[in-house]
């Protein structure tokens, strides 16, 4: 009798002590997995510029920072744009980045111009990254999401007009008139077209004056 209690508590004990090794592998395996940090402007770090929606053409800087806590080697990363995003003529929606290794707190950057949606509200928008790398003899694959800001916001009012000459009077033959627009907004504002809307008694003098 005592020797069957025996072999049942070593049996008990055995259970528990296989299932805390495998709950500890799972837990430590986690760990090894690189942590990133991803940052996106406009422009470049010494010359940031604020984007908008609508404007055109700009550079999209999007650094990433290996954070550890191993070096990692056979790097590919890809900033894949998607809307409100559209890279410029001739340029990949995929902008691609391939490093032999990428150290511990290594920083390595993605440049690429895009035009940015009309239609939009200013905000921050999500966009993707993928890295693929090698961690011992394994390949891994990780995808990063990166917020890119588009908070500027241009602005047109009318600041005011003149005539030249001065004073028209009724039945003079022409005039000059000359309108002030200024932007008040916080972003260049992109393709503008400025059209006046004339009506009677006044007219212009040729077609096309008025735009």
């Amino acid at each position: 009798m005592h020797r069957s209690a025996l072999i049942l508590l070593l049996f008990v004990l055995g259970s528990f002590a296989l299932v805390v090794v495998t709950q500890s592998s799972h837990a430590v395996g986690p760990t090894l997995q690189p942590s990133f940090q991803t940052t996106a402007l406009w422009g470049s770090p010494q010359a940031p510029l604020l984007a908008a929606p609508g404007s055109t053409s700009l550079p999209l800087y999007v650094s990433v920072t290996n954070l550890g806590p191993e070096e990692l080697f056979s790097v590919v990363m890809r900033f894949q744009a998607s809307y409100p995003l559209t890279p410029i003529k001739g340029v990949p929606n995929n902008i691609t980045l391939r490093l032999p290794a990428l150290p511990v707190g290594s920083t390595v950057a993605l440049v690429g111009y895009f035009n940015i949606s009309p239609s939009i509200q200013p905000g921050v928008y999500n966009q993707t990254l993928n890295v693929d790398y090698i961690l011992g003899n394994e390949t891994y694959s990780q995808t990063l999401n990166v917020g890119v800001p588009i908070l500027g916001q241009p602005k047109i009012q009318l600041a005011g007009f003149s005539y030249n000459p001065l004073r028209v009077y009724p039945g003079y033959p022409y005039a000059e008139l000359t309108t002030v627009l200024v932007n008040t907004g916080t972003a260049t504002a992109s393709s503008v077209s400025v059209e006046l809307n004339m009506s009677y008694p006044v007219y212009p003098l040729y077609n096309g004056s008025e735009s």
